[in-house]
């Protein structure tokens, strides 16, 4: 029996910190979360700036960064959500391999800590776990449950976007 490849993000093997993969695409658990539940979507292949993935790569890399954050809002309860992919060194990327950042925000209850530490192994396979148990509970219910956050979203009174 062979053993599967390990994952990589740039040159760290991060195989115990996946809890999703997709043909082209995997999501872990942040070493220095800025929030509970602060998750990477990363492309299985290495490179460096988004504009090298392919047709292929591109479409399921964005869907599961979709399907990551409709989940992680289910989860989390957050009331809003920031999507980042820092592309390239000056754009403050810290590792040279596509990815993206899905930081659930909150008006009260867990905010960013004073100071980001790095969690130890056992802390992020803990988490790993947690939301593998929990992916797996959300991916069997209907769209309408998934989505159930979204429903007491008030419509936006465009009458406070108009220039004066």
């Amino acid at each position: 029996m062979t053993k599967p490849a390990a994952l990589r993000f740039f040159k760290f093997d991060v195989s115990q910190q996946v809890f999703y993969q997709s043909e082209y695409s995997f999501c872990i658990v942040n070493l220095k979360p800025i929030t509970p539940h602060h998750v990477l979507v990363i492309p299985k292949r290495h490179i460096e700036f988004l504009y090298q993935l392919n047709k292929d790569e591109k479409i399921d890399f964005y869907d599961t960064i979709h399907t990551m954050y409709r989940f992680i809002r289910y989860l989390t309860g957050a009331n809003g959500t920031n999507l980042a992919i820092q592309d390239g060194i000056i754009s403050g990327q810290s590792v040279p391999h596509v990815h993206a950042h899905i930081i659930p925000r909150y008006e009260a209850g867990p905010d960013a800590p004073k100071e980001r530490r790095e969690r130890s192994m056992e802390e992020m396979i803990s988490e790993t776990e947690y939301l593998t148990t929990q992916l797996q509970k959300w991916l069997k219910r209907s769209d309408e449950e998934k989505d159930k956050q979204f429903v007491d979203i008030p419509d936006l009174d465009e009458s406070s976007t108009e220039a004066k």
